[in-house]
């Protein structure tokens, strides 16, 4: 049989030169088994673990036989071992087993004349009967361009156990080269989705933000917002042409609206990436309340400021899902109605009035980007917007005057005994205030088919834009979830806890079962994705060619399902613990949270371990205080896993978001690179684990945790 080096000579014009990982005298001894062993020791779950263990036992023990039968055959049934993993999981171990087991036993030797043959462009390629999942971090290791290896088929992200053609020998070299990959060049994940146009009235042919926005004045409503920050850093950043940006903002205690921005300015990351001359010359400063008639601006600057603004940006709102709906109503509601008086009475302004795509409530399917005057998820028929907003304001006043009743609150501690002060009393009346207006909101929202008061208190602005508003230039934009940035103002930015970011801190503890359904999506998108939207919306609602709603989501063109995010959201955290040493890092790195069904999550999860604590806390009377403890923990994960189900188990929504991509297909080619829309190339593997979780760990989980940023 002839060498490596024998065929590589025999080749004439050399048009590849083969190398061989693994094996005596090559790169790397040759370790097909260990290296499946360590794919089945780190499946997700426990239970799934042993399994495939068991699985990957048999496997290898019946290989030598299966390999004296047919050459190709043990390779085949080792690999089966494999069935059901996903991509993902097998690319993020493949990069681990090579980091953590063969970077070190590379033959230093082999390396520097595999190198030499690169220095001197030869063609290389790795030639190994490892899965590509191994050899792909290799190859970059070494800076080699092709490969040459086993791949698993795969279905919807899901390993099948099959090989593909051309099966690669566990040794020698394949006579055959032609298969080669790139190993950079992972395999499709998603396809683009072409848009199709049935009505062609209002298409764009031509687009250009710089045209229609050089020189224009914007009113920025909620720039100390997250959304609110992000777009004016990249705007000004991208685009200084524009005329002025006036920021209002409201007073806060002691602080002015000028000192307040300058303080959200020293704070701020995103905002600090802007040009200090630009924060000067292109930003003015609007003391006033959008909770208040005129936006609460004094007069002479509301008159000037309706005769030159071009666009309101209105980013403001409440975000919390169950706030007491007294602010809901005021921050979600009751500012949109003042902005729309404010648009009535400016000379061109248009208004682009930020919502939320889950405004559809308890609801399957795909949602249009329609605007429905009077929308409830339920259809219940007699649905007012504005007669319910005047219901909401009478059971407040209702509630309001219920706790200045004196027997209301009992004047004496329940544990104590001991009477409350005055001061005590009154806090105590507010906190009970709070909690019923909280409870109002909620019961309310659902009664309509809404899951919390934020997604509730959005669609009245709807509905109430589209009554007061209807011969008015007004486009509402519907982000979904808006998570952290890819790009701009710098990958991997985050601000809050008020996203994903509690569940995504819930997945990194213990915690192990998240109920939900095959195949159901969790629509995300990029903070910085939304700007580039809004800075299209913006441009077209200069020029009248908008449309009344966009929505800026992803499920159409590039979905990612919840149970991808939960095994990601593992990995991630796998990878902040990987290198760590001690019990605490291994138990964070061994257990996986997995999503299971609603009813197995009720039994094994916290619902059912509540529930044994309670039992043990009746039965152990010496233990009452750390099982209290631990009943309250276990009280708590289920209250966050409730606020969530509505969007992780119940409804599987499918957003449309074919106008904003309208607008896309039609801006100029060469402002594409700065304000171009496309979500198709998110490469949620990447994202998740490599900018998400990261991010989330840097801006929001201490302050889940109560403890200082560290910037």
């Amino acid at each position: 049989m002839r060498s490596e080096f024998e065929f590589e000579r025999s080749l004439s014009p050399p048009t590849a030169v083969p190398w061989r990982v693994e094996g005596p005298g090559h790169l790397l001894p040759a370790d097909l088994v260990r290296q499946a062993g360590f794919v089945a020791r780190n499946a997700a779950g426990i239970w799934e673990r042993v399994r495939r263990s068991v699985l990957f036992a048999c496997s290898a023990c019946s290989m030598p036989f299966l390999q004296a039968m047919r050459p190709d055959l043990g390779t085949r049934i080792l690999h089966g071992s494999m069935r059901g993993l996903s991509r993902d999981r097998l690319d993020f171990l493949g990069d681990e087993y090579f980091t953590r087991e063969l970077i070190d036993r590379l033959d230093p030797e082999r390396v520097e004349q595999l190198k030499g043959q690169l220095a001197r462009g030869a063609p290389v390629v790795l030639v190994s009967g490892w899965l590509d999942h191994v050899v792909r971090p290799l190859a970059r290791h070494l800076g080699v361009e092709r490969i040459l290896c086993n791949r698993l088929e795969f279905r919807d992200g899901h390993a099948t156990g099959r090989l593909l053609d051309p099966i690669v020998p566990s040794r020698g070299i394949p006579w055959t080269l032609e298969s080669a990959i790139l190993p950079t060049a992972a395999p499709a994940r998603h396809d683009g989705r072409s848009i199709v146009v049935y009505d062609d009235r209002g298409l764009l042919e031509r687009l250009s933000v710089r045209d229609t926005l050089r020189g224009r004045e914007i009113l920025l409503i909620g720039v100390t917002g997250f959304i609110g920050k992000v777009w004016l850093a990249n705007f000004l950043n991208v685009f200084p042409g524009i005329g002025k940006v006036h920021c209002l903002i409201r007073p806060k205690g002691p602080l002015s609206a000028k000192a307040r921005f300058e303080r959200v300015v020293a704070e701020s990351p995103v905002l600090r990436t802007i040009d200090p001359e630009l924060l000067t010359s292109k930003i003015e400063v609007v003391e006033g309340d959008m909770r208040q008639r005129g936006l609460g601006l004094d007069d002479a600057t509301r008159r000037r400021l309706q005769k030159s603004l071009d666009v309101i940006v209105n980013s403001g709102g409440l975000t919390e899902f169950n706030p007491d709906v007294r602010s809901g109503l005021a921050a979600n509601v009751e500012s949109t109605i003042h902005a729309v008086n404010f648009l009535r009475e400016c000379d061109r302004a248009g208004l682009m009035h930020l919502s939320t795509c889950y405004v559809a409530g308890y609801r399957d399917g795909r949602i249009p980007e329609e605007l429905e005057p009077n929308y409830n998820p339920k259809n219940i028929p007699g649905f007012d917007a504005g007669h319910e907003l005047q219901e909401l304001q009478r059971l407040i006043g209702e509630t309001e005057r219920a706790a200045q009743q004196q027997d209301l609150i009992p004047r004496r501690r329940p544990k104590s005994g001991r009477a409350m002060s005055d001061t005590q009393m009154r806090k105590a009346r507010q906190r009970w205030l709070r909690n019923e207006l909280a409870n109002l909101g909620t019961e309310r929202a659902q009664r309509y088919g809404w899951p919390n008061t934020y997604t509730f208190t959005k669609s009245l602005a709807e509905s109430l834009l589209v009554k007061l508003g209807a011969d008015l230039p007004i486009a509402v934009v519907r982000p979904s979830v808006v998570e952290t940035s890819t790009d701009d103002p710098f990958p991997g930015w985050n601000e809050g806890v008020n996203t994903s970011a509690p569940l995504s801190y819930l997945l990194g503890t213990l915690f192990r079962l998240l109920p939900t359904q095959d195949r159901l999506r969790l629509d995300v998108i990029p903070v910085d994705l939304v700007t580039r939207g809004m800075n299209l919306i913006a441009a077209a609602l200069v020029r009248r060619v908008h449309r009344p709603c966009y929505q800026l989501a992803t499920s159409t063109s590039n979905p990612c399902e919840v149970s991808r995010i939960v095994e990601l959201t593992q990995l991630a955290h796998r990878k902040h613990y990987r290198d760590d040493r001690g019990l605490h890092a291994w138990l964070r790195r061994s257990s996986e949270s997995v999503a299971t069904s609603r009813r197995h999550y009720r039994t094994f999860s916290a619902p059912g371990q509540r529930k044994v604590v309670k039992t043990l806390r009746k039965v152990l009377p010496f233990a009452r205080v750390p099982l209290r403890r631990m009943e309250r923990n276990l009280e708590r994960i289920e209250k966050i896993v409730e606020l969530y189900e509505p969007f992780i188990h119940d409804n599987d929504y499918t957003f449309e978001a074919d106008h904003v991509r309208l607008l896309n297909a039609a801006l100029v080619s060469e402002e594409r690179e700065l304000f171009g829309y496309d979500d198709s190339g998110i490469d949620w593997s990447k994202y998740w684990i490599d900018i998400h979780i990261p991010a989330l760990r840097k801006w929001s989980y201490p302050l889940i945790e109560g403890r200082p940023i560290e910037v």
